[in-house]
Formats: C-alpha cells, structure tokens, sequence
C-alpha cells in the first residue's frame, strides 16, 4: 500500500474517531504489531517476507481499542483475528480477504476451509464480527448465523 494512501486512511480515522478498521490487500510481508506516529496500532498479516508483495489483512486499533486487545493470532496471508475484552462479552474480530478469480479452486477451497475452522474456534458465548471482502462466497457459509441476519423491523 502507498504512503500516500495509508497516511490518508490514518487521517480519515482519526477525523471519524473510527476504534478499529479493516483493510484488505495491503501488500505487506510478513506479520506484526507496532505503533504508528499517526496514533493507531496496525495488526498485520502477508505473505512471508521473502514472497512477492501481494494479499495481506490489516486489522488498524485506535489506542483506546489497544486497551481491549486480549490477543491476535495470524491466520494466513488473508486472514487475522484479534480479540478484545468488552463491558458484556468477548468481542472477536476476523478481518479476512477472499481469493479472485484467478486463484484455483483448490486454493479457493483452502481459504474458505479456513476461515470455516476459524469460525469453528469461537465460543458461541464470543460475539463474532467478521470483516473484509468475502466476494459474496458468505452466503454459503451463512447456516451458523441466519437467525443473526433476519430482518427484525
């Protein structure tokens, strides 16, 4: 991802007061927490840092939500979750970035197995958010949660 454009996301948050943002191929390698001069703490995760710059998940904390982080676990090149400590329950958070087209249905399959055992790994007491862009492959995948996505108006 260009300086430019992250410097302009870090601003826009800030502006917006926004605790936490998903973002979805930034191209980074390797994975790590740090500080930023902006005020915000990036979770990240890519491909290994010898591979081409390509995929990678970012989950960005503002530092009141840093506060909350009980842990973040590395998923894959495409998938991230953290988990924060909230006034009712446990809040879990996967930020998560499906294949294109051009992937093979193998990988395809992979990733959605994936993020299938991730999901497998919450406690039905978590409150479970997933984020990212799934290229409409979530209703496949929805049988856990359709009671969650009814409309109650």
């Amino acid at each position: 991802m260009e300086i430019t454009k992250l410097a302009q996301i870090y601003k826009e948050r800030n502006v917006y007061h926004i605790e936490f943002l998903d973002l979805s191929e930034t191209r980074w390698n390797g994975s790590r927490e740090h500080r930023i001069p902006q005020g915000g703490i990036p979770l990240y995760s890519g491909k290994p840092v010898n591979e081409k710059h390509e995929s990678g998940v970012e989950i960005l904390l503002s530092r009141k939500a840093h506060k909350f982080l009980m842990k973040w676990k590395l998923i894959s090149d495409s998938i991230i979750m953290a988990r924060f400590l909230t006034k009712l329950r446990k809040l879990v958070v996967i930020q998560c970035y499906a294949l294109t087209e051009q992937a093979t249905t193998e990988e395809k399959h992979s990733f959605y197995e994936t993020l299938e055992n991730t999901l497998r790994n919450v406690k039905r007491s978590e409150i479970t958010m997933i984020m990212g862009d799934l290229y409409a492959k979530v209703v496949a995948y929805n049988k856990r949660f359709e009671n969650t996505t009814e409309d109650t108006a």
